[in-house]
């Protein structure tokens, strides 16, 4: 998992929390950093972060600047995701088990910060 998941992830390089997100995203599938410049134009003010992917220094500000508000906002925009999957037949059935990863990983990634 370090070599594969955590080291492409950038996980060590976000602030806490942020990174232990991008993590489980890359385990589980899903582009993460899409989804977490999107999550953070949700609740930043001023102007947008370009959604390309690339976490350069305006994403881990907003990280910075957002911090619980900013990582509840990454975690809703991922339950989002599991919501519209979970529309399809086939993934159903996976929708209970997403919930409850994404709630787990929601209290412990919240305590970090």
């Amino acid at each position: 998992y370090h070599e594969q998941y955590w080291l492409p992830s950038r996980a060590e390089q976000m602030p806490l929390g942020f990174g232990e997100v991008l993590f489980d995203i890359k385990v589980n599938g899903g582009d993460g950093p899409k989804m977490l410049q999107r999550a953070l134009n949700r609740v930043i003010g001023g102007t947008p972060l370009k959604v390309d992917g690339a976490l350069g220094l305006k994403s881990i500000a907003a990280m910075n600047a957002t911090g619980k508000h900013g990582l509840i906002s990454f975690l809703t925009v991922r339950q989002e995701r599991y919501n519209e999957l979970a529309k399809r037949p086939n993934f159903r059935q996976f929708l209970a088990g997403w919930t409850n990863r994404n709630n787990d990983l929601s209290r412990f990634a919240l305590a970090l910060i």
